[in-house]
């Protein structure tokens, strides 16, 4: 069974978490919130109002309106859209950032990356294609 928060509060962020995606994270409407906590796991489609951070596994799409954050032990597969996206954790599949994706030392990412901007931390790993500069495609 998964183990989505019931009453979401807001979660620090990841260790090494860069300057700039504390300032993601300020900028966001409102504070991220876990909606899969470490050790759980779901399959499925998942639509975020708000920013939002996954800690568990989790293998499917997501669509957010704002910040989306694995954190260091998510362990992620499928199709994420949202304005920006950080990663500490694992993800194969493909990223669309709408704004900017950063990478954190943490990171070990497989798959496809679009976004106007993208950081990556010095220690992450990336197995793929990264394109950057020009409007990522959206969901079809």
């Amino acid at each position: 069974m998964s183990q989505v928060a019931q009453n979401p509060s807001p979660v620090p962020l990841s260790p090494g978490a860069s300057r700039r995606t504390r300032e993601l994270r300020d900028g966001a409407r409102q504070p991220a919130t876990v909606i899969l906590e470490s050790g759980a796991s779901f399959e499925g489609w998942l639509t975020c109002p708000k920013a939002a951070r996954i800690d568990g596994r989790f293998k499917g799409n997501v669509l957010a309106q704002e910040l989306i954050e694995l954190g260091p032990e998510a362990e992620v597969s499928g199709r994420i859209e949202a304005r920006d996206i950080v990663v500490a954790g694992r993800f194969d599949g493909e990223l669309v950032a709408r704004h900017s994706i950063e990478l954190l030392a943490t990171a070990r990412v497989t798959g496809e990356l679009h976004a106007r901007e993208l950081a990556a931390t010095e220690g992450c790993l990336v197995t793929g294609l990264c394109r950057t500069g020009s409007t990522p495609k959206p969901f079809v």
